[in-house]
């Protein structure tokens, strides 16, 4: 335990200050560690710990360098639903690219844990984190196609649209369990707008998300997320849900939710008649990164 203590307290931070024009809100964060992985990473030809830990820098999607006997090895942030994981050792080094406003000062701080190692690619728009445990710092990818959001509540969700015409709310749970999902909840206004964007025209149509109403008596206007893992009812607020008052609890209520689209409307989560499906062109299925 001794030991572990003092290496959350220190974890051999480096901080390297590098700004390029091109990346000049990243940095990477040099560490004396090792990498354990189920996935695979890149060989490349670099000598030294700072040819290996600017190549990295340069290289869009190398989001992590690993150097050890002149061996260097990058890894991506676009595996397909690999992970990666990073504990103490003093005799090899780890850099992480890190967006610079999640470093204090732009300086080295006296402990990693005052850093939030992130970041966020020009490439794709999308943040990519790594979380801290007992041991040290993992990272999982999304499987290919998946989006990654992180949540408030510091979990991490992969998200697929799967377009399908028509379909119903049952048929779309049953494909979201063969992809390794379920039909996800939506956890914020961000969420929501982006998955609205997928929604082709014409409009209003939508797909169906895994919430619905939530209520033994009536009148009713709650309604939960189903999926297991989203907690958060902030895509739920009257500025961006458009959610009716149910009078009764018989199956022509509207006690299914979507995110839709409709011309000259701002708001992104409507809900529906299970039996609307004409409406319908896909389904957003999920899963929650451990």
């Amino acid at each position: 335990m001794r030991f572990w203590s003092l290496f959350f307290l220190s974890f051999y931070l480096i901080l390297e200050l590098l700004v390029p024009k091109a990346y000049c809100q990243t940095r990477m964060v040099l560490i004396y560690g090792s990498v354990t992985s189920s996935g695979t990473s890149t060989s490349t030809t670099f000598k030294t710990v700072e040819d290996c830990k600017n190549g990295c820098f340069e290289k869009e999607d190398c989001i992590m360098m690993y150097f050890m006997l002149e061996k260097c090895r990058f890894y991506s942030y676009a595996t397909n639903g690999q992970s990666f994981s990073i504990l103490a050792q003093s005799k090899s080094y780890v850099a992480i690219k890190t967006d610079a406003s999640n470093i204090p000062n732009n300086t080295c701080p006296d402990t990693f844990t005052n850093i939030k190692f992130s970041y966020t690619s020009p490439a794709t728009g999308d943040t990519y984190s790594f979380k801290k445990n007992s041991t040290g710092l993992s990272y999982t990818s999304c499987k290919t196609d998946w989006k990654r959001f992180e949540r408030a509540d510091g979990t991490f969700v992969c998200m697929n649209i799967v377009l399908s015409n028509g379909t119903t709310y049952t048929k779309a749970q049953e494909r979201c369990q063969e992809l390794g999902g379920t039909v996800t909840g939506v956890a914020s206004v961000e969420e929501s707008k982006f998955l609205q964007t997928k929604v082709p025209g014409p409009q209003p149509k939508g797909f169906w998300i895994g919430g619905g109403r939530n209520c033994p008596t009536v009148p009713c206007s709650s309604f939960r997320w189903v999926d297991g893992y989203t907690t958060s009812y902030d895509a739920l607020v009257p500025s961006n849900a458009a959610l009716t008052v149910s009078k009764n609890t018989d199956a022509n209520s509207e006690n299914y939710l979507t995110v839709f689209a409709s011309n000259g409307t701002p708001l992104t989560i409507n809900d529906i008649n299970q039996d609307f499906t004409s409406l319908i062109v896909g389904f957003v299925c999920g899963y929650k990164i451990l």
